[in-house]
């Protein structure tokens, strides 16, 4: 049971301390007192904590004018705990509306690091204007009750009032009446006005009113015999001031007689009337005095227009004779003087040649005083050479600069051209630069006869009045084409200078220009527009806003390579963007529209590294821009993959080996079976040994995996080429060219045949041609293996072409057909001989000797260059030839046996003349047996079968040796050669 109620003790506990929540409230009363001068307003608050609280982790004040105040504090929670804060409230609206308040609710927000996790309290204020005392009081009138108007704030109804009228009475309504006596002519009210936040006092001091009297003094009059006259030459100004009427706060004024107009500003409720009489004639004028107690009777004045008289002086032109001058058409009212003296009407007066001018005046007395019409002056002078002095020449000056004076060498004449612009001073004339234009001025002197002028002109230029302009735009957005019109016309002699804000500048009237704003800020363009001439300058200025495109911006978080699925976090980075900007991811994904700072999208990769293009477009209201970025995403595993530029090589030739490893490799190991590695992403490598197989293995490393793949590579022959061909060879004549290369290569692919003329043959193996012209001709073999780029080192050979020799021969005397005919060889250009008798070949010696039989033969010759090149001629030859014929038996037996019995073996023949040599060899070329210079067909002058010494020679075969002559060819011996049998009994 103690267990049991200490355990329910500690649960109250524990839920007493939770209950006490942290509260909020002002520092002082939470009834906020304001006056006028309080626009802003600094409010002090408390944040409470009991001891025991549970830890608060954030505090959040909202202050009920749309703020907040969020906040940490670390705090001792064992004890009580008070947190001060401020805030200020902007009551300028309030304040000056005098307003009967405006109430806020003040909430805590603590957020707890134990259940309930939040907790919330709630104080309201009242902010309240402090009372105004106002009000306002007509005119007292004599013993009539008065209302007061009472415009005192706040509201009225939690408002109280106090009135004291100043004569012993009092009120306490809002809107009193009250009856002041006529005792005083003025009294003091005070109102006292009262609410929660206190009292003001005001006092205003009335004034007691009695029947106005009207009164008017006249200003801008003359008084003449009782008449009040306007002189109408002044202007007709007339001015009627009605403040000396007595107890007057209003007027009413009343005009008639006449045609008027009221200036100043005046009206018919002024206390002073100013009015411009615009006719001759009488007019009357009535005034009303009033207050706010009555009105007062009219009162009346009258007034007379007066217009001055018409009066002239009718012109005297200058003369160049004396002449006797009388007043034209004179007024019988007026006086008139000649140079100051007084002229009578009618009277004549001499006036002779004279250096001064004759001024001629008068004067007419009148209501408003004496009248005096415009002088006229002339001369009488002689007439002289007439030239201006000054200005020598036409001239040109500025507006507004000094007068100029007007000088002639006679001064008695008048300048004729644009009066109003011409003075006199001190008896000069001068031209006044007043007024712009060109002004063609005359000075005449005399008339009639005696008239002769001189003249020059003047020009009056202004200065520039005004260099303001008028855009076509004043803000827009960039480029922003901007048209610019100046208020002044264009005229001669002006000229405009434009910057457009240090862009550019101009010298155009009314130019245009393009701004661009390329920052992210809206741009200023102070433009300057000045107005010049040789009298002055004039600038003015004027700002044109550009606004500017959005900058689109992509921040991409980490890397921007990742292995899939990949999942990146994309910042927003652009700058003057408006509303939602839109992505595009680049996958096929439909777009996203998005106001927030980064958005997140997942990529995947199947078998290769992917490439995506993100696109941000940000926009607002002067367009859009985009950025991209580029994101790649690696697939989990890898392909290597790989090719090679030849499958088959020729040694030593370089391979380049490509990797086309899916995803994209970072690393790669390249085996070349034993000859060498490589980590080169594409390598090239070169294979020494022929006829070998070797295993590429790649070992390729993406972002993402690792794998490896092997090919296989053979390395082929290189052929090598051989060809024969002539060194010589004939113009026209065929070319044979052998190929002798090895062509049982079966890794052979074909040859190539540069003939030496211009021509390629590489359809022939061994091919053959002829050449149209001599010289030294190069031949080139290059044959092809596998693969083709596996080729020979390229075989050539030269032969030199030359023209073709002519073959011609003559016969020589024959009469022994067994003797060769001697043959005379007349060819030219020929090394080589090829003699034909009826087309079998008898010799190839330059100048043989033919054995031809008897009868018609063909007899032929061809001719060639070092067996090479050929000609060939043909005769035919009619020869009477004898048997002449030499032999030797075949065989013979020195013992009278076998088919050539005898004991000797000897030479026989017809038409023999001599045997010059019979030799006898056995099979080791030994000779058994010489004869020399003997008679043919004589037995005993042959060989017997011994040796010298008497041996009997073995049966064998044996050589001969012969050389004889035929009858008369004594001096030409024939050689012969052959073989015998040596046959014995036993």
């Amino acid at each position: 049971m103690k267990l049991g109620c200490l355990s329910f003790l500690c649960l109250v506990f524990t839920c007493t301390a939770w209950a006490q929540k942290a509260t909020i409230r002002t520092c002082d009363q939470p009834l906020i007192c304001v006056t006028e001068k309080d626009s802003v307003y600094s409010l002090c608050v408390k944040v409470i904590i009991p001891a025991g609280h549970c830890p608060i982790t954030n505090y959040t004040i909202s202050w009920g004018d749309g703020r907040k105040d969020e906040f940490t504090q670390t705090l001792d929670y064992s004890k009580d705990n008070e947190i001060t804060r401020t805030h200020t409230y902007s009551l300028g609206e309030f304040t000056r509306s005098c307003g009967t308040g405006v109430d806020y609710n003040l909430e805590l927000r603590t957020d707890n690091a134990c259940q309930p996790p939040v907790d919330t309290d709630i104080f309201p204020i009242t902010f309240k204007s402090s009372p105004r005392a106002q009000f306002s009081v007509p005119d007292i009138c004599q013993e009539n009750a008065v209302r007061i108007g009472n415009t005192s704030c706040p509201s009225r109804n939690e408002m109280t009032y106090k009135w004291d009228f100043g004569d012993g009475g009092t009120s306490t309504d809002i809107y009193p009446t009250h009856i002041f006596s006529s005792s005083q002519d003025a009294y003091k009210v005070t109102l006292s006005a009262t609410n929660s936040c206190g009292t003001t006092t005001t006092t205003h001091t009335i004034s007691t009113r009695k029947t106005p009297l009207a009164q008017i003094r006249p200003n801008g009059v003359k008084i003449m015999d009782g008449d009040t006259l306007v002189c109408l030459e002044n202007g007709g100004i007339l001015t009627l001031d009605g403040t000396v009427s007595l107890g007057s706060s209003r007027y009413q004024w009343q005009i008639s007689g006449g045609a008027y107009s009221l200036v100043q500003n005046t009206s018919l409720t002024s206390s002073v009337l100013r009015v411009q009489l615009k006719e001759l004639t009488s007019y009357q004028f009535t005034l009303v005095a009033l207050n706010d107690c009555a009105t007062s009777s009219p009162r009346t004045i009258r007034v007379r227009t007066v217009a001055k008289p018409e009066l002239t002086i009718q012109h005297q032109p200058s003369v160049c004779t004396p002449i006797r001058y009388r007043i034209p058409n004179p007024n019988p009212n007026a006086r008139y003087f000649v140079n100051g003296q007084p002229l009578s009407a009618g009277q004549e007066r001499e006036l002779g040649f004279s250096p001064q001018p004759y001024i001629i005046t008068a004067e007419l007395p009148y209501a408003c005083g004496t009248y005096a019409p415009k002088p006229d002056t002339f001369y009488v002078r002689e007439v002289r050479s007439l030239k201006i002095l000054s200005p020598s020449r036409d001239t040109s000056l500025c507006l507004g600069t000094k007068l100029l004076p007007l000088t002639t060498s006679e001064t008695w004449g008048n300048w004729q051209g644009e009066a109003s612009l011409l003075s006199q001073q001190s008896g000069k004339t001068y031209f006044n630069p007043k007024t712009a234009g060109t002004y063609p001025y005359r000075y005449v002197l005399g008339e009639g006869e005696c008239r002769t002028e001189v003249s020059v002109t003047l020009t009056v230029l202004t200065a520039p009045e005004s260099a303001t302009f008028t855009p076509s735009v004043r803000e827009g957005c960039t480029p922003l084409n901007v048209t610019f019109q100046p208020q002044a016309a264009q005229r001669p002699g002006f000229t405009s200078e434009w910057s457009f804000g240090s862009v550019s500048t101009s010298n155009e009237h009314a130019p245009s220009t393009r701004l661009e704003n390329t920052t992210t800020d809206r741009r200023r363009f102070l433009i300057t527009h000045t107005l010049k001439n040789t009298c002055g300058t004039k600038r003015d200025t004027l700002t044109i806003v550009v606004k500017p495109l959005p900058k689109a911006g992509i921040g991409v978080d980490s890397t921007s390579i990742r292995c899939a699925p990949a999942r990146f976090l994309f910042s927003n980075l652009s700058v003057g963007k408006a509303g939602a900007s839109v992505w595009k991811f680049g996958d096929g994904t439909p777009e996203v529209h998005s106001s927030d700072d980064t958005v997140a999208h997942v990529y995947a990769s199947r078998d290769q590294l992917q490439t995506y293009t993100i696109t941000l477009t940000a926009k607002n209201e002067c367009g859009a821009n985009e950025a991209t970025a580029q994101v790649k995403v690696s697939p989990s595993t890898a392909k290597p993959l790989f090719s090679m530029s030849e499958s088959v090589v020729c040694p030593g030739a370089p391979v380049q080996f490509t990797d086309a490893t899916v995803p994209v490799a970072t690393r790669w190991l390249w085996r070349f079976g034993n000859e060498g590695t490589s980590t080169e992403q594409n390598p090239t490598f070169a294979f020494q040994k022929p006829a070998t197989a070797y295993i590429i293995t790649l070992v390729a490393v993406t972002p993402c995996g690792t794998d490896s793949t092997q090919k296989r590579i053979q390395t082929s022959i290189r052929p090598q080429a051989s060809f024969s061909v002539d060194s010589l060879a004939c113009i026209g004549q065929p070319v044979r060219l052998v190929n002798t290369s090895d062509l049982t290569q079966t890794q052979l692919t074909g040859f190539l045949w540069d003939l030496g003329n211009g021509t390629l043959d590489s359809a022939q193996v061994s091919p053959q041609l002829s050449y149209a012209s001599g010289g030294t001709k190069t031949v080139k073999l290059t044959v092809f293996g596998t693969p083709r780029s596996c080729a020979a080192l390229t075989l050539q050979r030269t032969i030199q072409v030359r023209e073709a020799p002519k073959a011609a021969f003559s016969v020589g005397e024959t009469f022994c057909s067994s003797i060769p005919v001697k043959l005379t060889n007349a060819s030219v250009g020929a090394t080589d001989y090829q003699w034909y008798l009826d087309g079998a070949l008898v010799s190839t010696g330059e100048h043989p000797e033919v054995a031809i039989p008897s009868g018609v033969h063909q007899l032929s010759l061809k001719a060639a260059y070092l067996s090479v090149c050929s000609d060939s001629t043909t005769e035919a030859t009619a020869v009477q030839m004898d048997s002449c014929w030499v032999g030797v038996p075949e065989a013979f037996t020195p013992d009278g046996v076998g088919p050539s019995t005898g004991e000797r073996m000897t030479v026989f023949g017809n038409k023999l003349e001599k045997v010059k040599l019979f030799r006898v060899l056995n099979r080791w070329g030994n000779t058994v047996f010489e004869n020399k210079d003997f008679t043919p067909n004589d037995r005993e002058l042959g060989w017997n079968g011994k040796d010298s010494q008497g041996n009997a020679m073995p049966a064998d075969l044996y050589l001969y040796e012969l050389i004889y002559t035929y009858g008369n060819r004594e001096n030409e011996p024939n050689r012969k050669a052959g073989t015998f049998y040596l046959l014995r009994n036993k």
